[in-house]
């Protein structure tokens, strides 16, 4: 019984590696977009929009 040799073992860990490195990031970049980023931004326009209903600017 011989042991089949080991081929592209290296190649495709590399593989899988970047391919889950490239998903976790993009995922996270959505997430800090669309969770933190937008609501954020909308808050502080929604802020200015009252200052300036105000007239306190």
């Amino acid at each position: 019984m011989a042991i089949a040799p080991i081929t592209g073992m290296f190649r495709r860990q590399l593989i899988k590696d970047l391919s889950i490195c490239f998903g976790l990031g993009i995922g996270g970049g959505y997430w800090w977009w669309y969770g933190y980023h937008v609501p954020a931004v909308q808050h502080r326009d929604a802020y200015y929009r009252k200052l300036e209903a105000e007239g306190l600017e």
